[in-house]
């Protein structure tokens, strides 16, 4: 048995020869061009992003819905306009399908979306004195999300991957009773 036939026995709960180890490169990630990159740049939110630590991802500086009340003039990005290159397609036809699984990945999910849009501090105020508006961004910023792992789902991987830092040392940035209230289905 090889390293992803047993990944996958594991997932499945059907007694694999041993756990697995997050180091045996049994997933291979791809993600569309105009996601995410390690740079100074704009994404297609409107979101400029900075390099502030060598180190470190880049982190939102600019932050285009700082005010919820400029939401209905907000035009949310198209899932359809991030790219999937010639160089995705040579990539996706070099990965040995026998021993790894291709996931689509999908930076920043749903909280850091909506705090990068908003700025933390905004956001974090928002969901006290505008939960209706923030609600509404969260749907939007799903319904985006869920177009992009269809996306990904129509050319074949066998998963997705998204990050999202819910949390920080000591717990949830935001309320347990809030997280229930704005992130849970």
């Amino acid at each position: 048995m090889n390293a992803k036939d047993n990944f996958l026995k594991a997932i499945y709960f059907d007694e694999p020869e041993y756990i697995p180890r997050t180091n045996e490169n049994v997933i291979v990630a791809f993600e569309f061009e105009g996601n995410f990159k390690m740079e100074d740049w704009t994404d297609r939110w409107g979101v400029e992003w900075k390099i502030t630590r060598s180190d470190m991802v880049p982190f939102p500086k600019g932050n285009p819905l700082r005010d919820l009340d400029k939401l209905e003039q907000y035009t949310f990005p198209d899932p359809d306009d991030l790219e999937f290159t010639e160089r995705h397609k040579r990539f996706l036809s070099s990965v040995d399908r026998g021993k790894h699984l291709i996931f689509g990945s999908l930076t920043y999910f749903m909280f850091e979306r909506a705090w990068a849009l908003m700025g933390m501090e905004n956001f974090f105020k928002a969901i006290h004195t505008h939960p209706k508006e923030v609600k509404r961004l969260l749907h939007e910023i799903a319904d985006f999300n869920i177009k992009v792992f269809e996306r990904y789902l129509e050319i074949g991987v066998d998963g997705v991957t998204f990050s999202e830092d819910l949390g920080h040392q000591y717990g949830l940035m935001i309320s347990p009773k809030k997280f229930r209230e704005f992130f849970v289905p």
